[in-house]
């Protein structure tokens, strides 16, 4: 009998153990997601910044915009993404070009590679220009 209920209690801390190591998977994928989501928010706003730059200030033809020229175009958004032009992992955005759609950072895009495949953001390169 005492053999039995031993068993049955390391099953329990079994099943505990393994419902723990699922449920934290699952909330790391949950996070990652959710920063996949926050970035592609922001390259929306990066490019509404960009139009607007743009028709305040053309650059001469072929040349990007610097980040910091965006600053002030900006409705919205983290103070990470508006004062440093980074993404949710810190890594910069980059300068822009007219008529381009902003792109993902490729160390960001491939940390997010799992859970953000290539056609999730579309319209946007899954690379910075």
């Amino acid at each position: 009998m005492r053999v039995l209920i031993l068993l049955d209690s390391l099953w329990i801390v079994a099943l505990l153990v393994f419902g723990g190591l699922l449920y934290h998977e699952g909330a790391r994928r949950a996070a990652l997601k959710e920063d996949a989501a926050r970035i592609r928010r922001e390259l929306g706003l990066i490019e509404q910044a960009l139009e607007r730059a743009v028709e305040s200030d053309p650059p001469p033809p072929g040349e990007g915009v610097p980040f910091e020229q965006l600053r002030d175009y900006f409705e919205g958004g983290p103070s990470r993404l508006r004062e440093k032009g980074l993404d949710p992992f810190g890594h910069a955005y980059g300068p822009q070009r007219p008529g381009e759609p902003p792109g993902v950072p490729a160390a960001s895009a491939e940390r997010l590679r799992e859970v953000a495949p290539p056609e999730f953001w579309a319209p946007y390169p899954a690379e910075s220009p």
